[in-house]
């Protein structure tokens, strides 16, 4: 659904209240993400106020994030993105353990308003834990994981089971028997086991994700204002499972920077190329199964999926022989 201006300046007031200038909305502008997470629950828009700071002398800008309410409680069976109560939770965590700048989030779960519905930074992220793998919950699940190898060939397996039917399956060149044998051969050799503590796992986070103060006469030098907090595919996992590891990166000035803040270094044997392989492979699966469900402006493929056919394809023919020891 659609959020409106008058249902954007009533969110501001409620939760910025001002008695004295009581804030208006001048743009609201809904937030196309060009990056890896897009999630079909969730509709993100740049609220940017008719008011200026007198400190900075800019307008101040909020983003928005709008869930729809009647999409049913995510199952076993279904492989869906983490909803906005799980999202705020991580953010939680995040501004609690880690000096990452994070914007600070409210939750609003009380349907009044809208009735119906860095480099440094990465090595802070996965420094924050947990007591189980898999996905984020706010509570603990029933069944916990301790193992991410059994957490990470489930969300694979779920993800290949719901990409078969899909028309998009036909023009990947790969036959998904040979990717369920190789996988068989990657868990008898236990090549997911190796991770003994769950980290947060943005997965889906990308460079787009960052955003940059430009250096200008008042400012010279450029820094991090803000992450994005696009977590929708967030997990309990695998640093190696980030998708700033892809090959060719990460650069060595991103390595300086996250093995300072307390990461390891993600790939030293090539077992772990060959894990790395297995990410690639299931981002690349995810942005077609989950892509499906995107807007699309015009019949031709987006540079998203251009690069996840291809990709996928690359990865499955390089597993067919890839170490596992």
């Amino acid at each position: 659904m659609a959020v409106t201006v008058d249902q954007a300046t009533r969110i501001v007031r409620k939760y910025l209240p001002d008695d004295q200038s009581p804030a208006e909305v001048d743009t609201l502008q809904k937030v196309t993400n060009v990056g890896y997470s897009y999630n079909a629950n969730i509709t993100s828009y740049m609220i940017t106020l008719k008011q200026v700071d007198e400190a900075t002398g800019k307008s101040p800008r909020y983003l928005l994030y709008v869930e729809e309410t009647d999409t049913p409680p995510r199952s076993n069976s279904d492989y869906r993105a983490n909803g906005v109560s799980a999202i705020y939770n991580l953010l939680s965590k995040i501004k609690n353990n880690s000096s990452i700048p994070m914007p600070q989030g409210i939750l609003d779960a009380n349907l009044d308003i809208i009735p119906h519905d860095g480099k440094v930074h990465l090595g802070q992220l996965h420094a924050i834990q947990n007591d189980w793998f898999g996905l984020p919950s706010v509570t603990e699940p029933a069944e916990p994981s301790y193992s991410w190898q059994e957490s990470f060939v489930f969300l694979f397996e779920t993800l290949l089971e719901e990409i078969k039917p899909l028309p998009i399956s036909k023009r990947l060149d790969l036959r998904f028997e040979d990717i369920q044998r190789y996988l068989s051969r990657a868990i008898g050799f236990f090549l997911f086991d190796d991770v003994e503590v769950p980290a947060l796992i943005g997965f889906a986070i990308s460079e787009d994700d960052v955003l940059v103060h430009v250096p200008d006469e008042a400012s010279p030098t450029a820094t991090i204002k803000t992450i994005l907090p696009n977590f929708s595919w967030a997990v309990w996992g695998d640093p190696l499972l980030e998708s700033l590891f892809m090959p060719p990166g990460p650069s060595p000035a991103v390595m300086e920077g996250y093995t300072g803040a307390g990461g390891s270094p993600p790939i030293v044997f090539p077992r772990q190329k060959t894990k790395r392989l297995w990410y690639s492979l299931y981002l690349s699966l995810l942005i077609l199964c989950k892509g499906e469900s995107q807007p699309k402006e015009t019949s031709e493929d987006g540079p998203k999926t251009t690069w996840a056919l291809r990709t996928a394809q690359e990865c499955g023919k390089a597993l067919k022989d890839a170490p596992c020891y």
